[in-house]
């Protein structure tokens, strides 16, 4: 399965809502928002939760595969590379 374009949301990942994960994972990784889309929706997982997820964490509110969890993860390190070489590229331009 072919992934979603990069999807840009106008505020860094710690202000994001659970509504804005959602639309994130459903954007990024549908298979994985299918799976897991009720899960992150019953643990209120919002933008700050993402920056300080891991492998255990996932596990614990029910993300058993660890290749899903692998995936994740990657994901989500990936939207973190992606805010910072936004900040970066603002700060550059000043």
């Amino acid at each position: 399965m072919r992934k979603q374009p990069y999807i840009a949301f106008h505020r860094p990942l710690c202000f994001w809502n659970v509504s804005d994960c959602m639309k994130w994972l459903k954007g990024r990784h549908p298979k994985l928002a299918f799976k897991y889309a009720n899960i992150f929706s019953k643990h209120h997982i919002t933008g700050r939760i993402l920056i300080e997820i891991n492998d255990e964490l996932l596990q614990d509110i029910g993300v058993d595969n660890f290749e899903d969890r692998q995936e994740l993860l990657l994901e989500i390190q990936r939207e973190k590379l992606y805010g910072d070489f936004d900040k970066f590229s603002k700060l550059s331009k000043c």
